[in-house]
């Protein structure tokens, strides 16, 4: 070891080199020592501060331009190697690594030298060896040693590239294991390199494997010495998937280009199915295009093989193949697992975003490498983007196709012009409308066209447009070439590019001289009308009233206008008018159509109005407008009021008198009737009579009359006067005395008449005239009956003769004679006639009495007349067997009437049984939504069909043959609240008679 360098000398070495284990020192440009570090000196047997500043050729044996030349090598190209023997000692065999160091650290030019003992560099060489055959053996890439055109050595990759065992590649021609086109090249490279000569060190060559595959290979080769005789290194990277990598970019590339030059969708399914084909190398390919309106994926190009075999099914949502496509994922499949009898052993699907989907495939299987896999994928992105583009393309020119259309087509004038004011579009409205040519407009200033003191309206809007960037609409008129003036309606705005970048200015206009005509129109209609009319914001505020309201109020337009409504003069007299006419506005405003009668008060009176408020709306159903109008309806209302006192009148006395009025259009055929004829047929306000009705409701037996009556009318003009019956609505029977006659004049044709109800005269008459042949025909027969025994008593009586006989036992004798069992008999019979007669009188009086009050009706309990008879008759008859099974049901009459019907029906049934044990069973049936039914049935001997008649004929002839007065008397009671009466026998014996009764209304 040294004695330790001079500091003043040393420290120039890099960090940790002053202890390094291996002789360190710096060397400039002109071989001088500028530092070293210990092991250095001590190998040269100097300190370190006296090899400081030494040449280094003093301390080697070599020739000083042996070592100067490697210092220039090293600084020119980053590094050399050199070997030295010390002259010290026995003289040190060194190798030396040389290396510049950076100016930063050092100002002039100085390699750094490592040096390395021989016995060192054995060591090294042998561990560098184990290390490079290790790394050779496990290196990615191929390496082999190549000497006299033969494999000497070979690594495992290399065999495994190859596909031979390592054991049987050495030895073998290298020239041999490639494809014969590249032999000639490899053996002229190798003898070239040998030689001394520098071919190419990096160049590609394709091989034939033991299996018979090519592969393409990269290779690099170095000349070395192998065991003392030259040779080659070769370093060997597979790059067959590369190659086919890069050659399916390529294709991809080419494909791509054709695909974006594709104009069509068919086209671009062309290019993108034979570059499927291409890509995969498979025969079968084919692409669909999905179709919205079936839902189904559609052929739309395939490759000939495809078509020859039948390989064009359009597929639906059910089917393996659409599934893919509305998943979007490239999938690889087995068709002949998915359907049987396809024949295609493997295929790929690569769907095309929402446009469809390409598939390729073929028999034999093949194994979709990732290269593959990524190529297609590409290959589907770009033909999904030339599909969108296409759509794009088609839609942009049908939009520019529509476009065109409407610029020819729109009736408006359509233009657009520049900051500058230059025309650069416009349609051919403008031209006719104006007059110029296109030459012409071209060359004009938009203001060019309207007369000159409307130009300068025309420069503000226009610098509106641009400076404020808002839409302006204006009225102007176009001066035509002639000097013509058309008003027109322009809207413009400003036009813009994607980023904002102002083109110029684009409108329309719009000819708006019939909107004109119209609001001139509009303005002398406003203002001539006798309606108050007006114009208000939706919050009520006036902005328009016309003449008329002014007027009436005595009012000028500022008076109003601006006011709300309810503030305005024809409403402040009233503080609930003015509160009504505001929620009324506020309604409108809503939307709602408002209209009521209102009273406002004008300059010297006040009017009742027809007043509403419409809504006025755009197109979006806002209300932009509230249009106020009011009708003068007061001498309106004051005829109303004085047809309602007529009309009131009319229906008292119609009430009174139980009389209607009709009328028939006849060139209508409409009806008209009045209340009262309503009252008559039971009939309310909303009922709208037709003339079928009005004759249907008259009696069966008088309908034809009435009818045949009608059409002698309509026809010849002959007046009517009938009495016929009538049923009205509600069931009722009523007699009614109908006239008519036929008037015409000048503008209608008419039938006209009278309805009265006669019902209680007709009703009197058939009373009277019944009770008087009931009363003279029994009357008369009782009468005689009375007649017959009273004198036959007298004759019995003149027989006895007491005071003529002076002999007690002679008068004794004659009263013993005298029959006196026969008078008694003939006295009981003129009892028994004078009862019946009262009984009748009786029943007369009763009837009469419940007659009056039949129209007096309200709603009746059944049950519990019904019950209060049961007791009444039970206690008359101890020995009948009154049953009753009565239900809760109300009926419409009044209790005396049906008291005075169930009632007769009882007795008729009681008194006239022979049976041993009298029985009758009163029930009453409540399953009719509208009427009830009281059943009354007995056991008796049955009701005769002379007293039937009475029901069957409604008269009252065949009483005159019997004692059915109070048959009679329930039917015409019965039949005056709208129910009938019916008569049927009882099994075995009997009579079962049932009443049915309208229930309340």
């Amino acid at each position: 070891m040294g004695d330790g360098a001079d500091p003043e000398s040393v420290g120039t070495l890099p960090p940790g080199l002053d202890t390094f284990a291996e002789p360190v020192c710096l060397l400039n440009s002109r071989g001088e020592i500028r530092d070293c570090n210990d092991t250095f000196a001590d190998l040269v047997d100097r300190t370190r501060s006296a090899v400081v500043g030494t040449a280094g050729s003093d301390l080697f044996a070599e020739p000083p331009d042996h070592l100067t030349e490697a210092i220039g090598q090293a600084l020119d190209t980053g590094n050399a190697t050199v070997e030295t023997t010390t002259l010290a000692g026995e003289g040190t065999r060194l190798r030396w690594a040389l290396s510049p160091l950076p100016e930063w650290w050092i100002e002039e030019p100085t390699v750094l030298c490592i040096g390395s003992h021989q016995r060192h560099l054995d060591r090294l060489q042998t561990e560098r060896q184990d290390r490079y055959e290790s790394l050779v053996q496990q290196s990615n890439d191929g390496i082999a040693v190549v000497q006299n055109h033969r494999l000497a050595f070979v690594n495992e990759t290399f065999a495994e590239i190859t596909g031979y065992e390592p054991e049987a590649l050495v030895g073998k021609h290298f020239e041999d294991l490639c494809s014969a086109e590249y032999r000639d090249v490899v053996r002229q490279r190798y003898e070239s390199r040998i030689d001394g000569e520098s071919p190419p060190n990096q160049y590609e060559l394709e091989i034939e494997t033991r299996e018979g595959d090519t592969r393409m290979l990269d290779l690099a080769v170095t000349r070395i010495e192998h065991e003392g005789e030259p040779a080659t290194l070769v370093n060997v990277r597979d790059i067959t998937e590369r190659m086919r990598r890069q050659s399916a970019v390529e294709r991809l590339q080419d494909a791509t280009e054709q695909i974006q030059q594709a104009e069509t969708a068919e086209e671009v399914a062309a290019v993108a199915v034979e570059a499927a084909t291409d890509v995969f190398d498979l025969p079968f390919a084919i692409c669909w295009f999905h179709d919205d309106d079936t839902n189904r994926l559609e052929p739309a190009y395939a490759t000939e093989e495809a078509r020859e075999e039948g390989f064009v099914d359009s597929f639906g949502p059910e089917s393996y193949e659409y599934g893919v496509f509305r998943d979007g994922d490239p999938t690889s499949y087995t068709p002949r697992a998915v359907a049987p009898e396809n024949s295609l052993t493997n295929a790929v699907l690569l769907p095309l975003g929402t446009h469809g989907m390409i598939g390729v495939g073929g028999r034999e299987h093949v194994e979709f490498d990732d290269t593959v896999v990524d190529v297609t994928r590409t290959l589907a992105e770009h033909t999904t983007t030339a599909l969108d583009r296409v759509d794009q393309t088609r839609e942009l020119r049908e939009e520019r196709a529509l476009t065109e259309s409407i610029f020819v087509a729109l009736p408006d004038v359509f233009y657009a012009f520049d900051e500058h004011g230059q025309f650069f579009r416009w349609n051919d409205r403008l031209s006719a409308v104006t007059g110029y040519s296109d030459e012409e407009i071209a060359s004009m200033h938009p203001a060019e066209l309207f007369p000159p003191e409307e130009r300068e309206q025309i420069y503000e809007a226009i610098a509106d447009v641009f400076e404020e960037d808002t839409t302006v609409t204006i009225e102007a008129h176009f001066q035509t070439k002639e000097g013509e003036q058309i008003p027109y309606e322009f809207t413009g705005a400003r036009l813009t590019d994607e980023t904002g970048e102002s083109l110029g200015l684009v409108g329309i206009g719009r000819n708006i001289s019939d909107r004109k005509q119209r609001q001139r129109r509009f303005e002398a209609v406003f203002n001539n009308t006798y309606q108050f009319t007006g114009l208000m914001e939706p919050d009520g505020t006036l902005i328009e009233v016309n003449e008329a309201a002014l007027e009436f109020g005595d009012l000028d337009p500022e008076d109003v206008i601006g006011t709300k409504l309810w503030d305005a003069f024809w409403f402040k007299h009233s503080d609930a008018l003015r509160e009504e006419t505001k929620a009324g506005v506020e309604r409108a405003a809503d939307g709602e159509f408002v209209r009521q009668e209102v009273s406002v008060q004008g300059s010297d009176r006040e009017a009742i109005i027809d007043f509403s408020i419409r809504p006025v709306t755009d197109d979006h159903g806002e209300v932009t407008l509230l249009i106020p109008e009011g009708r003068d309806i007061t001498e309106l209302k004051e005829r109303e009021r004085e047809l309602r006192r007529e009309r009131d009148h009319i229906r008292r006395t119609e009430a009174q008198a139980d009389v209607g009025g009709w009328e028939i259009d006849l060139d209508t055929e409409n009806l008209y009737w009045t209340d009262g004829l309503r009252d008559l047929y039971d009939v309310g306000p909303s009922f709208e009579p037709r003339y079928e009705d009005a004759i249907g409701y008259f009696h069966p037996e008088n309908r034809e009359t009435v009818a045949e009556a009608l059409q002698a009318c309509r026809e010849n003009g002959t007046e009517f006067d009938i009495e016929a019956r009538i049923i009205t609505a509600a069931g009722r029977t009523r007699w009614v005395r109908i006239e008519g006659e036929r008037v015409t004049d000048a503008d209608t044709r008419t039938l006209r008449g009278v309805v009265r109800d006669i019902t209680e005269r007709k009703e009197r008459e058939q009373r009277l005239m019944v009770l008087n042949r009931v009363l003279r025909h029994n009357l008369r027969n009782k009468l005689t009956v009375v007649t017959g025994y009273a004198d036959h008593v007298e004759r019995s009586l003149e027989t006895l003769d007491i005071d003529s006989s002076t002999d007690p036992a002679e008068a004794r004798e004659r009263l013993r004679e005298f029959p006196l069992d026969e008078a008694l008999t003939s006295v009981r019979e003129i009892q028994a006639s004078s009862d019946d007669l009262t009984e009748l009188s009786q029943k007369v009086r009763t009837f009469g009495e419940t007659i009056k009050r039949v129209d007096v009706t309200d709603s009746i309990a059944v049950r519990s007349v019904l019950r209060e008879l049961q007791k009444q008759y039970t206690a008359e008859y101890p020995e009948a067997d009154i049953e009753a099974d009565l239900g809760e049901a109300q009926v419409q009459g009044n209790r005396e009437f049906l008291t005075l019907v169930v009632g007769e029906l009882l007795e008729n049934a009681l008194v006239h049984n022979d049976s041993e044990t009298p029985t009758v069973a009163l029930s009453v049936d409540t399953d009719a939504e509208e009427r009830v039914t009281i059943r009354v049935v007995d056991n008796g001997p049955g009701i005769p069909d002379i007293e039937r008649e009475v029901l069957r004929e409604g008269e009252e002839d065949s009483l005159l043959h019997g004692s059915g007065i109070g048959l009679w008397t329930i039917h015409w009671l019965v039949t005056r609240v709208g129910g009938n009466v019916s008569i049927a026998d009882n099994d075995p014996t009997g009579t079962v008679v049932e009443i049915s009764i309208p229930r309340p209304e």
